[in-house]
């Protein structure tokens, strides 16, 4: 597990260092500099997430008896952690990525769509069920 870990940072860290390197050099647009940013962060906390509704909860219920300490029904934790993960880790990236999280919010609030951000001229409509 520690070399997994260590590769996942390893990893991690030289992208972060070679992104931090573009934004210096330039030669990329402000869109596709603020949307690496965007994703290398979504990606960060994805990382992030399964150590902490996954991992750490499995691995104190395999260490806590060791230690003769009763949880008693705390020991249920890691089971609804465990399965609260699939359903927290995608909206990571529906509300870290901004058009996502622009596009959930206009749903949401029921706000007239317009033009999109971007380079592209196309126009959204609100759907109307009925």
């Amino acid at each position: 597990m520690g070399l997994s870990f260590g590769s996942v940072f390893y990893c991690g860290i030289t992208t972060h260092l070679n992104i931090r390197r573009h934004k210096k050099i330039g030669g990329v647009s402000d869109r596709t500099r603020d949307l690496q940013t965007q994703l290398f962060r979504a990606l960060v906390l994805q990382t992030v997430i399964p150590m902490i509704f996954m991992y750490i909860p499995i691995t104190l219920l395999f260490i806590v008896p060791f230690f003769k300490w009763d949880v008693g029904s705390w020991a249920n934790v890691t089971t609804s952690s465990v399965h609260l993960y699939p359903g927290i880790d995608p909206m990571v990236l529906l509300f870290l990525i901004k058009d996502y999280r622009r596009t959930i919010f206009r749903f949401f609030s029921r706000k007239k769509l317009g033009k999109v951000d971007g380079s592209t001229s196309m126009v959204k409509s609100r759907l109307s069920i009925t």
